[in-house]
C-alpha cells in the first residue's frame, strides 16, 4: 500500500516496489484483524501454487480458487494488470468457502517476463483481502531458418540488468551469448541460466576495461537441456571511472550442433471433442472444448492448448470467444506434453460461417 513502484522492473522482480518508511510506519501502527483470503491455482506440471507462473506455454485462461478463512461472507471486488482479466467484477464467498474465478490472460507482444498482481478487496474491511502474483515469460524463438541464431541490440544504464529468455529445443549440442561493445560505448558483461534457474556460465566484461578494450565475449552452455533458458546481461556500475553513461551493446544467441530427436507420441489421456456450431457473422460466438479422461470418462480438468494458448480446463471444458467476418473459422487442439521429448497430440476444428439458423 505505501511502497512505490520501481520503473522497468516486473513485479515478480521488485514486489510492490521500494519502501516508503513514513507511509509504511502509518500503516502499521493503523492495522486492524483483518480477514484472510487465501489463493489457489494449478500451474503446468500440476503444482499447486498461491499465484500463476508459466514459463513453459502461453496462457489463454486460467482458475483461481479462492477460499475465505474468516467467520463472515465476503464480497471481493476483484482487480488486475492490464493484460490479464478476472472473469467477473465481484466474488461471494461465505465462510470457510471456496469460490473459483477463471482470469483471461492476453499477453502483450514482447520478449521477456511480465508480471502483475491480481487482488481482491473487500471495502467492509481493512486493506487487501487476497493478492496472486501472476508472472508469465514470452521466450525467444531460435527457429532453423534463421540459422537457429537471434541477435539484439540493446543498451543499459550503470548497474542495471536486463533478463533475455530463449526457448531451446531438444538436440542442441551447445547454447552460446556473445556480447559484443564496441570500444568507448560502454562496459557489460553476460550470464547464463537454465530452465531450473541454475547458473551455468559467466563472462568479463567486454567493452571498456582497464587494459584496453575487449570486444567482445562468450558465455557457453554445452549440451543444454530442453526448455526456456535465460541470459542476463549486467552493465558495469563503475562507468563513470571510464566517463561513460550506459553501455550499448549486441547481443547474438546461437545453437551449434542441432540434430533434433524424433519426439515420442505422448500417451493420449484425455477425449477432445467440440459440438458442431454454425457461426454467426458479425458477433462474438462462443466455442466449448470438452475434455475427458480416456479411462473413466469423467470431466478432465487440466491443461490443453487452443490456437498456440493454454486453458485450464475446469469441469471437463473451457469456452473461448470467436469472432467471423463471414470466412470460416479453424481451431487448432493440442494436448500439454508433460516433456518436451514428446509429440503432443493435435486435432483440427472447422467452423462454417452462416446466418446462425441452427443456433
Amino acid at each position: 500500500m505505501s511502497a512505490r513502484a520501481i520503473p522497468n522492473y516486473e513485479a515478480a522482480e521488485q514486489g510492490y516496489g521500494a519502501l516508503n518508511l513514513p507511509m509504511a510506519w502509518a500503516e502499521i501502527m493503523s492495522l486492524r484483524s483483518v480477514p484472510y483470503v487465501s489463493v489457489q491455482t494449478l500451474n503446468p506440471g500440476g503444482s499447486l501454487g498461491r499465484g500463476i507462473f508459466f514459463r513453459e506455454g502461453q496462457p489463454g485462461q486460467l482458475t483461481l480458487y479462492l477460499k475465505n478463512n474468516s467467520h463472515n461472507t465476503r464480497t471481493l471486488r476483484l482487480d488486475s494488470g492490464i493484460w490479464i482479466t478476472p472473469g467477473q467484477e465481484t466474488v461471494n464467498i461465505p465462510a470457510g468457502a471456496t469460490r473459483a474465478v477463471d482470469v483471461k490472460i492476453n499477453l502483450p507482444q514482447r520478449k521477456g517476463l511480465m508480471s502483475t498482481f491480481i487482488s481482491g478487496e473487500d471495502y467492509q474491511a481493512y486493506g487487501r483481502d487476497m493478492e496472486a502474483l501472476a508472472t508469465v515469460i514470452n521466450p525467444y524463438e531460435l527457429p532453423a531458418d534463421s540459422g537457429y541464431s537471434v541477435s539484439i541490440d540493446d543498451e543499459e544504464k550503470p548497474a542495471q540488468y536486463k533478463r533475455y529468455f530463449f526457448r531451446v529445443p531438444p538436440g542442441a549440442q551447445a547454447l552460446k551469448a556473445r556480447l559484443a561493445v564496441p570500444a568507448g560505448m560502454g562496459r557489460s558483461r553476460v550470464f547464463l541460466f537454465d530452465p531450473e534457474g541454475r547458473q551455468v556460465s559467466e563472462t568479463e566484461f567486454a567493452g571498456t576495461n582497464p587494459g584496453g578494450t575487449t570486444a567482445e565475449v562468450v558465455a557457453v552452455g554445452n549440451n543444454p537441456s530442453a526448455g526456456v533458458w535465460e541470459i542476463v546481461v549486467y552493465s558495469s556500475a563503475g562507468l563513470s571511472a571510464y566517463n561513460l553513461n550506459k553501455s550499448a551493446y549486441n547481443l547474438t544467441v546461437f545453437l551449434e550442433g542441432v540434430n533434433s530427436p524424433d519426439l515420442q507420441p505422448e500417451n493420449r489421456g484425455v477425449i477432445i471433442g467440440v459440438l458442431p456450431k454454425i457461426l454467426k457473422v458479425g458477433r462474438v460466438n462462443y466455442i466449448t472444448v470438452q475434455v475427458r479422461d480416456r479411462y473413466t470418462k469423467r470431466p478432465y480438468q487440466g491443461f490443453i492448448e487452443i490456437d498456440g494458448q493454454i486453458y485450464y480446463t475446469r469441469g471437463g471444458k473451457a469456452t473461448l470467444p470467436v469472432e467471423t467476418a463471414g470466412n470460416d473459422i479453424n481451431m487448432v487442439v493440442r494436448t500439454v506434453a508433460a516433456s518436451p521429448l514428446l509429440q503432443p497430440w493435435k486435432l483440427d476444428f472447422t467452423f462454417s460461417a452462416g446466418p446462425g439458423i441452427f443456433q
